[in-house]
């Protein structure tokens, strides 16, 4: 198994790609310059990217699938995980590289629902977080005929009924209240007796 330790370079492409997840060209500019030093998980990276791209139903896409499957099992699997697109279960987001990354590497949120999703890496991992009624991504180590058995993944995304954006539509049908009267000018006091300077 490959586990380099990271360097400073390293950590600021994980940095950028933390905050733009889903920009796919700061994903490639990294497997670049992983590839300029001989780095076997620049081919990962570049197929973890055309697997986001390709069409559920592409022939192509078995065989980047099979790729990613041998590389992993090269790979640490902690930094894998930061670009798997692995399968989400009860949540409206399509994948685990398209939810918005945490200070957590392995929980993220979907912004559809914004619901907290966990990563598992293995199918019981998954079915104990699902049977808790968390919404989970299964590692895309488990193979796709097992994953496809699985219930979780089968259902059609839930509605989150106590997500904030209810909220927000809520109160953007409350109407505005009327702006408040003009200040009524002040009567004057009544004057003082001679006698009292204070």
């Amino acid at each position: 198994m490959t586990n380099p330790a990271l360097t400073a370079e390293d950590l600021a492409f994980l940095r950028a790609l933390h905050d733009m997840p889903e920009d796919r060209n700061t994903w490639l500019v990294y497997a670049d310059w992983l590839d300029d030093r001989d780095d076997p998980r620049a081919e990962f990276l570049r197929l973890a990217v055309e697997h986001v791209l390709l069409a559920e139903d592409d022939p192509a896409r078995a065989d980047t699938e099979a790729r990613m499957a041998r590389l992993r099992a090269e790979l640490d699997p902690q930094w894998v995980m930061m670009f798997d697109p692995a399968p989400v279960a009860n949540c409206c987001g399509r994948h685990w590289t398209a939810l918005a990354m945490t200070d957590v590497p392995d929980l993220r949120v979907c912004h559809g629902c914004r619901s907290a999703v966990v990563y598992c890496h293995t199918l019981g991992e998954a079915r104990a977080y699902d049977s808790c009624g968390q919404r989970v991504a299964l590692s895309t180590r488990v193979p796709a005929a097992e994953v496809a058995r699985e219930p979780a993944f089968q259902q059609p995304a839930p509605v989150n009924q106590d997500s904030d954006w209810e909220f927000e539509l809520f109160l953007d049908a409350v109407p505005e209240p009327p702006p408040p009267a003009a200040p009524q000018p002040r009567a004057e006091p009544p004057p003082r007796p001679w006698w009292k300077f204070w």
